[in-house]
This record gives structure tokens, C-alpha cells and sequence, in this order.
């Protein structure tokens, strides 16, 4: 309130009516300017869950190829021992079948 002499005390705050126009154009820059925050976070979220995503499915391709590999190595290992084992006993197959 201003006092007797019509000036304003310290510490008070001035309120004046703002035009409805320019108060509606301001709450709509605001509501705009927080869209805008919302969809550059929306945007950051959206890249790092792609990129999460990716290192996924990097991770799933190279376990199943690590995965073959040790199979196969698994599989060629037996049967090396098989097949040594064959030509150490000099008696084809049947050697082979008695000991699986």
C-alpha cells in the first residue's frame, strides 16, 4: 500500500493488472517453453534407451557367437579323441562304440 504521501514503502511489491492479451501470451510462452524442455528430455530419454538397446543386442550376438565357438571346439576336441583313440587300439569302430 502506498502510504499517505501516494510512494511506495520498502519492501512492497507493485502489482499492476496486465493487459489479458500480453498475460495470455505469456502463460502460453511458458506452457510452450516447458514443452520444449519436456521434448529435449523426452529426446535425451529416446537416444539413450536406442543406445541401450544396441549394447544389448551387441552383447546377445556376441555371447551366442562365443557360444558356438566353445561347442564347436567342444565337438571337435571329442572327436579328435574319439578318432585317436580309434588308431591307437587298431580296431576300427568297435573300440569307439564300447567306451561311449
Amino acid at each position: 500500500m502506498p502510504s499517505e504521501d501516494g510512494c511506495l514503502q520498502r519492501g512492497m511489491i507493485l502489482h499492476l493488472p496486465l493487459n489479458e492479451n500480453i498475460s495470455s501470451q505469456l502463460k502460453n510462452e511458458n506452457i510452450m517453453a516447458e514443452k520444449e524442455i519436456i521434448q529435449m528430455q523426452n529426446n535425451d530419454y529416446d537416444e539413450l534407451l536406442l543406445r541401450a538397446v544396441a549394447v544389448i543386442e551387441k552383447t546377445r550376438t556376441d555371447v551366442a557367437r562365443h557360444i558356438a565357438i566353445a561347442a564347436s571346439n567342444t565337438y571337435w576336441e571329442i572327436g579328435k579323441l574319439l578318432y585317436e583313440k580309434k588308431l591307437e587300439s587298431k580296431h576300427g569302430s568297435q573300440v569307439v562304440k564300447r567306451q561311449m
